[in-house]
């Protein structure tokens, strides 16, 4: 048996905002960041799991996946193996720190029950990818928490541009926007207003319909439920899962399945660090064991943050992501990135570390 014996939290970030890498109109001078999370187990297993931020407020989350971490420490990995959805309410249920909702609270436990999966993967020397393409689909559905989604269950020129608002428009705005756009025959709008207004992506979807724009979100909807009632309103033609942004696993699997129900495809959405190391994961199974690659899916990629970052780099081939072959989500670093870019003790943030605090003004 594997006991979880330690978890270590490191706060990592770089300072990207010096050549505005990754900025857009609300993130201007983005860090780019991430907290590193560290499971070690009692026979020697390393769990993984990064969750990315823009610099400030990265603390906050990583105090977060500190704080929760004290509820698995001690435990036997044998326990979530058997039952992972224990371990999902464990963290995602718990009776006061409920009360915070969705966003930082549920990233941070994403981070925790992403890092035992990595150690899942690990224990049968697979793939996180291979892991759950291995797994039964009733072990699939026994994973993940249905409570809040079942209704969603019962409802039944060569060259592709995609443009993104990152959430800068009004509803009106936006449709008035895409429609001056249209004879560029843009494939769809990302994230064209908030990104938890269901009814106004309603609007928006209906209002491009006609000129054959369609409507992508997810890379910032915080919940599970949330997806849905995008799904059934029919108010997005592009599914973007992240890897980060929800409570693990076992969330990203409900709301692909959920998409494949209403025939929406999975787009997941990368970038940052180490999100393309773990999107790829999420669509190889996808297209394995749930919708096929017929629907038009496409995986974001970022060659940023990649080479001299990880170990096992993520790597592109004639325009599609490689099959990824090392064990768990392929997320290890070099131990001198990590090194160097710790908030705020590292070589890189000497002398500069109010670049990457809260305090930072663009």
């Amino acid at each position: 048996m594997s006991k979880i014996i330690d978890i270590e939290i490191i706060d990592l970030r770089v300072p990207t905002s010096d050549t505005l890498q990754g900025s857009d109109p609300f993130h201007k001078k983005p860090n780019y960041s991430c907290v590193l999370t560290r499971i070690n187990t009692d026979d020697g297993l390393l769990g993984l799991s990064v969750n990315f931020s823009a610099g400030a407020g990265n603390d906050w989350l990583a105090y977060g996946v500190r704080d929760l971490s004290r509820l698995i420490l001690g435990r036997d990995l044998e326990e979530f193996i058997g039952d992972p959805i224990s371990f999902y309410r464990l963290l995602i249920d718990h009776h006061q720190l409920r009360w915070l909702a969705d966003g930082v609270a549920r990233m941070a436990i994403g981070s925790i029950l992403n890092a035992l999966w990595d150690l899942w993967a690990k224990t049968e020397n697979k793939p996180l990818w291979k892991l759950l393409v291995d797994l039964p689909p009733e072990r699939i559905v026994q994973s993940i928490d249905w409570r809040y989604l079942k209704d969603g269950e019962s409802i039944g020129d060569e060259a592709l541009l995609m443009t993104d608002a990152n959430q800068i428009w009004g509803v009106d705005e936006a449709i008035e926007y895409m429609k001056r756009l249209s004879e560029f025959r843009p494939y769809w709008i990302e994230e064209p207003t908030a990104r938890d207004d269901v009814f106004g992506y309603k609007r928006i979807a209906d209002g491009l319909r006609l000129f054959g724009i369609g409507v992508a979100a997810g890379e910032q909807v915080p919940s599970p439920v949330i997806f849905k009632q995008l799904l059934m309103q029919n108010a997005i033609q592009y599914c973007q899962i992240d890897a980060t942004r929800l409570a693990g696993v076992q969330d990203v699997l409900a709301v692909i399945l959920m998409a494949d129900k209403f025939q929406i495809p999975v787009c997941p959405h990368g970038g940052g660090i180490g999100l393309c190391n773990m999107i790829v994961h999420y669509a190889i199974w996808d297209q394995i064991c749930v919708s096929g690659p017929s629907r038009g899916q496409l995986v974001e990629y970022l060659y940023f943050l990649q080479d001299g970052v990880f170990l096992d780099p993520v790597s592109i081939r004639n325009g599609a992501y490689e099959i990824p072959t090392s064990g768990g989500w392929g997320l290890e670093m070099e131990e001198e990135f990590v090194r160097e870019h710790t908030y705020p003790t590292g070589r890189v943030w000497q002398g500069r570390e109010d670049s990457g605090s809260i305090t930072f003004i663009a």
